[in-house]
């Protein structure tokens, strides 16, 4: 014959509740505790995937965005490089040009007084 074992209530009553029922009753609600907190724990773990995937996702689109930018920097970088060397070659065509010229009437003074020497000499 099991053990019976008194609790007491909140009310002056006693209760008779048998050692092996309560046994069981304690390991059946252990285990949909147990269940529960699995149940809970695996719906913690789906939402955290879901996070995980959902920043994953938006740090992807940033890293694209700024891949464009810097493909946008470097294209306008070169267009800026290659603007600055035209305006080099203009300026050295220039300043070749202009020193070409003077140059030029240098050569036409010399040819001048080249010519006077000549015609003072003979």
């Amino acid at each position: 014959m099991p053990r019976k074992s008194r609790i007491s209530t909140k009310s002056t009553k006693t209760a008779s509740i048998d050692l092996k029922s309560l046994k069981n009753f304690l390991l059946g609600s252990n285990e949909k505790l147990k269940q529960t907190l699995l149940n809970k724990l695996e719906g913690v773990k789906l939402d955290l995937r879901d996070q995980i995937d959902s920043k994953s996702s938006a740090l992807g689109n940033r890293m694209d965005k700024l891949e464009e930018k810097i493909e946008k920097t470097e294209a306008n970088l070169k267009r800026d490089i290659n603007d600055l060397n035209e305006s080099i070659i203009q300026k050295f065509i220039e300043i070749h040009g202009k020193t070409h010229k003077g140059l030029d009437e240098n050569l036409d003074g010399h040819e001048g007084r080249l010519k006077k020497l000549e015609t003072t000499l003979n």
